[in-house]
């Protein structure tokens, strides 16, 4: 047992026990032993003291082994220590004559002097919590502008993109020579674009082929042309360059409007 680095308290406490234990295993005497073993004694008197004082000091360090386990199991030192410091502090707020709300006294209630400890606890925890509570509202505040901004632009775009396809379509009505598709200069955004532009060309007199009387240039994103019926196998090629021909025939056998698409890297 090591009575080194603790307080007074615990010097004073294991100075005491250790004082206890030897006087406990050196209570009883020789004559008590030879009491016990009467032949022994009478026959070997020298055995038999050695034998006695053998059994006195093993009682002796045995006792102090169970009480170091003990003391070790329990934390025994470390809560002496305690005790002693809230009782020196005790000392130093009665001399200054400190009043705080957990004091103790003979008309106050277990209840009340355990919630004057734990109330100014509860208090900080419910400060902190709040903290945490505000910064996250301030988050989800801010997450919650990014969405609201992002949906606007999203439905600004959506609106642009029907009036877009408004007029793809009505101009798709007329007769188109070719219809090119082509991927832009970067500046429209995020999102993925095309650029449609046709051009008419009709003689109705011997169907020889005269340049452009309309043209239309629109930029539109990719999935949009899967909404334009008559452009259903243009969107599929956004990498390259897409031509689609209408021709006019008068040759027998042949219908009078055919189309053809070919396409060339960019």
């Amino acid at each position: 047992m090591n009575s080194q680095g603790g307080s007074i308290r615990w010097s004073y406490f294991h100075s005491a026990l250790q004082l206890a234990v030897r006087r406990s295993a050196r209570k009883w005497t020789y004559e008590d032993f030879a009491e016990c073993f009467p032949t022994y004694t009478k026959e070997d008197k020298d055995g038999s003291t050695a034998i006695f004082n053998q059994i006195s000091d093993y009682i002796e360090t045995q006792s102090f082994r169970d009480l170091d386990r003990l003391f070790r199991s329990f934390n025994v030192q470390e809560n002496i220590d305690i005790l002693h410091r809230v009782i020196e502090e005790a000392k130093e707020r009665k001399e200054a004559r400190i009043e705080r709300s957990d004091q103790w006294r003979e008309d106050l209630e277990p209840r009340a002097a355990i919630a004057a400890r734990t109330v100014p606890k509860l208090e900080e925890e419910n400060a902190r919590l709040r903290e945490i509570l505000s910064q996250t509202e301030q988050e989800n505040n801010a997450l919650n502008a990014q969405l609201q901004d992002r949906a606007t632009r999203t439905n600004e775009n959506d609106q642009q993109t029907l009036r877009l396809l408004k007029k793809l379509d009505e101009a798709s009505r007329c007769d188109f020579e070719t219809v090119g598709i082509s991927q832009p200069s970067k500046g429209f955004g995020r999102m993925e674009h095309i650029a449609i532009g046709g051009a008419r060309s009709v003689d109705e007199t011997n169907h020889g082929v005269h340049q452009a009387c309309f043209a239309l240039v629109a930029f539109l994103p990719v999935h949009a042309l899967e909404r334009i019926p008559s452009l259903p196998s243009l969107y599929h090629v956004p990498n390259s360059y897409t031509t689609l021909t209408r021709s006019y025939h008068n040759t027998p056998g042949q219908p009078p409007l055919s189309l053809s698409l070919s396409s060339s890297s960019e």
